[in-house]
C-alpha cells in the first residue's frame, strides 16, 4: 500500500489519493452512525452494544483518518472543499464518541485536537500561507460540535451504564484496571521480549504469547485469591 501510494503521488495523483482516503474515513463514520441509529447491518455478534460489531476497531480507524480530514479543512483549495471537510470532521468525531473507544479518544485528542489548538495560537509553525488561525478555530468548533452530537443524539445503542460517555471519560487515563492495564501489558511485554532476545529476536507472534501468558497468570492468581 505504501509503495503504491508513493507511485501514485509521483504520477501526479496525490490529491485524488488523499480525497479517496478522506471519503473512506467519512464512509466509516456514516456506517457507524447508521449502526448506532439502528439502520446498520445485522451483525450476529454485535448485539447493538457497539458499532460495526467491534467499536474499538471502528474508533481506531476514525482516529487514524481524522488528521487527514483536519488537513483538508485547513489547506483546502476552495471554501467548498474546506466546508465539506469540516462537515466530515464533525460526523467523524460524533461517531468516535459513540464508539466509547478510550484509546481512539486519546489518539484524536493528541493527533487532531491538540494540533488545532497549537495552530490557532501560532499558525506559522506549518509555514503554510493558506492556513489561518480562523480556520483552526473553525476546526475546533467542528470537533466540539461533533462531541456534543455524539453525547446527546438519541441512539439505539444499549449500554449497560446509564451515562456511558461520562463513564468512559472518567476512565480515560486509568492505567491500573481494565483495558488501560491491558494496554500497558501490551507495551511492556514486547519490550521485555526484545530485551531478552536482542540479537536474533524471538520470532513472529511471540509477543502475543508473552502478553496472554502474563494475563492468564494474573487471572489465576485473582481467582484463587477470591475463592471461598
Amino acid at each position: 500500500v505504501f509503495w503504491s501510494s508513493r507511485y501514485l503521488a509521483g504520477r501526479g495523483e496525490r490529491r485524488r489519493l488523499l480525497d479517496a482516503l478522506a471519503v473512506a474515513i467519512a464512509l466509516v463514520a456514516v456506517s457507524i452512525l447508521m449502526d448506532a441509529f439502528g439502520y446498520g447491518l445485522d451483525h450476529p455478534f454485535g448485539r447493538a452494544r457497539g458499532t460495526q460489531a467491534n467499536r474499538n476497531w471502528a474508533g481506531h480507524l476514525l482516529a487514524l483518518g481524522m488528521p487527514l480530514l483536519a488537513l483538508h479543512s485547513l489547506v483546502g483549495e476552495t471554501a467548498r472543499r474546506r466546508t465539506v471537510a469540516l462537515g466530515a470532521l464533525t460526523i467523524s468525531i460524533a461517531a468516535l464518541v459513540m464508539t466509547r473507544s478510550r484509546a481512539a479518544w486519546l489518539a484524536a485528542i493528541f493527533g487532531t485536537a491538540l494540533p488545532f489548538v497549537v495552530l490557532a495560537s501560532n499558525v506559522s509553525i506549518l509555514r503554510i500561507s493558506a492556513s489561518s488561525p480562523r480556520r483552526s478555530v473553525l476546526g475546533l468548533g467542528a470537533l466540539l460540535a461533533g462531541v456534543v452530537l455524539g453525547v446527546y443524539l438519541p441512539t439505539q445503542l444499549r449500554w449497560s451504564s446509564p451515562r456511558p460517555c461520562l463513564e468512559s471519560a472518567e476512565g480515560l487515563l486509568a492505567y491500573n484496571r481494565g483495558s488501560g492495564e491491558f494496554r500497558l501489558v501490551h507495551y511492556h511485554r514486547p519490550l521485555a521480549t526484545a530485551a531478552d532476545h536482542p540479537l536474533l529476536g524471538a520470532g513472529p507472534g511471540k509477543w502475543r504469547i508473552g502478553c496472554h501468558w502474563y494475563i492468564t497468570s494474573k487471572m489465576l492468581v485473582a481467582s484463587r485469591r477470591w475463592q471461598p
